[in-house]
């Protein structure tokens, strides 16, 4: 009877067009959303195009290491690609979700992501290199200020040191790729190297001084021609003006340190000529009577060295130009001592005007009105007669000038 029962009903329901699960495991997976479906499962899972990983009936949120390879899921448990920001930190994630190490191209820039994939910025030593990246991660190249100075990074990033040519100029790096300026010693030569770091050529100008470099940036010394005239630059390599006794012969430069040559030339109140290659010989001016007391005193001291058994010594007319200069000081700065206010002690003063020597010497003297006079006081003092019969002196200069009272001041220079 109760078979009959549930046979009607069932067929009632059936005209009725009611329909009823087979069971309760039919039931909970027809209605059951997708994600309770997962809940039962466990690994990797795809869902809307979406990937989820489920371990222990749970989606995994954050990071994932599956194998050897690092994931990254959202709050929602999706699988993440592309740039993630975690924490402070950025990464990059492939199209397969794995997260990226070492270089890495994205949107036509470089980014480098270390051993556990963070984006790294500032500079970075990789593979022995060193590279440069900004703020936002992206390689850098060509010239970068970083703290204040400059360095240059090749098309292919890497930091560059020593000279490069860049833009049609020279530049040079030092060994931690910092752009120099000013004066730079390299390999024994000298370079001068403008603020913009471009390395020069030709006349320039620093701190006052002027200095010739070559085509190649080398500073030059000695003799050099520019534009067709003769400019003579000391060791240190500045350009030098006034007089210059080198090789033995005796020049004059102008103040813009162009090389004299031909005649009529006056410098301090004596005529000048000067041949063409620039050495000098004097035109004495006819009413200057004390280049005669000068050459007397030359020939005083040689009797009086001959008479010792010494050599004589060869009157070098600069010297004597150096001397007079000397006497001329006592005169007008109103002092009588062997260190001049203006020129300091005379050895300061010689090698002032380019006079060289290894053993060098002074005599002074005023007040005594002729050549035999003055003479006469320097062999009765010990000091001045020493100086007179030094054997390792091989020069002599002399300079006399008198006052308005007609008072002379005498200055001998001995040098060896």
């Amino acid at each position: 009877m109760r078979k009959n029962i549930m046979l009607w009903v069932l067929l009632l329901a059936t005209c009725l067009g009611l329909a009823f699960p087979a069971s309760a495991a039919e039931l909970e997976t027809s209605t059951a959303p997708a994600m309770a479906v997962a809940s039962t499962q466990a690994g990797w899972v795809k869902q809307g195009g979406v990937w989820y990983y489920y371990r222990d009936g749970h989606a995994v949120t954050v990071w994932l290491k599956d194998g050897k390879k690092w994931y990254y899921f959202n709050a929602d448990g999706a699988m993440q690609t592309g740039w993630q920001k975690v924490g402070r930190t950025w990464y990059y994630l492939a199209a397969g979700g794995e997260m990226q190490t070492g270089w890495l191209k994205d949107g036509g820039k470089w980014y480098y992501l270390n051993a556990d994939g963070a984006m790294q910025t500032g500079w970075q030593k990789v593979g022995g290199t060193w590279y440069y990246l900004s703020t936002d991660g992206a390689m850098q190249t060509g010239w970068q200020k970083v703290n204040g100075a400059w360095y240059y990074l090749a098309a292919g990033g890497e930091m560059q040191t020593g000279w490069q040519k860049v833009g049609g100029k020279w530049y040079y790096l030092n060994a931690d790729g910092a752009m120099q300026t000013g004066w730079l010693k390299d390999g024994g030569t000298w370079y001068y190297l403008s603020a913009d770091g471009a390395m020069q050529t030709g006349w320039q100008k620093v701190n006052g001084t002027w200095y010739f470099l070559a085509a190649g940036g080398e500073m030059q010394t000695g003799w050099q021609k520019s534009g067709g005239e003769w400019y003579y630059l000391d060791n240190s390599g500045a350009m030098q003006t006034g007089w210059l006794e080198t090789g033995n012969h005796l020049y004059f430069l102008a103040d813009d340190g162009v090389m004299l040559r031909s005649s009529g030339w006056v410098i301090d109140g004596e005529v000048y000529t000067f041949d063409a290659n620039g050495y000098a010989t004097p035109e004495v001016v006819a009413n200057d009577p004390w280049r005669a007391y000068e050459l007397e005193v030359v020939l005083l001291v040689n009797e009086i060295r001959v008479e010792n058994g010494l050599d004589e010594l060869e009157e070098n007319w600069y010297l004597s130009r150096v001397a007079r200069y000397k006497s001329a000081d006592f005169r007008d700065k109103g002092y009588f001592d062997h260190q001049s206010p203006t020129y300091g002690s005379p050895f300061e003063m010689m090698q002032a005007y380019g006079i060289d020597y290894m053993a060098a010497g002074e005599n002074i003297a005023y007040g005594y009105p002729t050549p035999e006079s003055v003479v006469t006081a320097w062999m009765n003092s010990p000091g001045h007669r020493a100086n007179i019969l030094n054997g390792s002196f091989t020069t002599i200069g002399v300079g006399c000038v008198q006052d308005d009272y007609g008072i002379p001041y005498w200055t001998q220079m001995f040098i060896g």
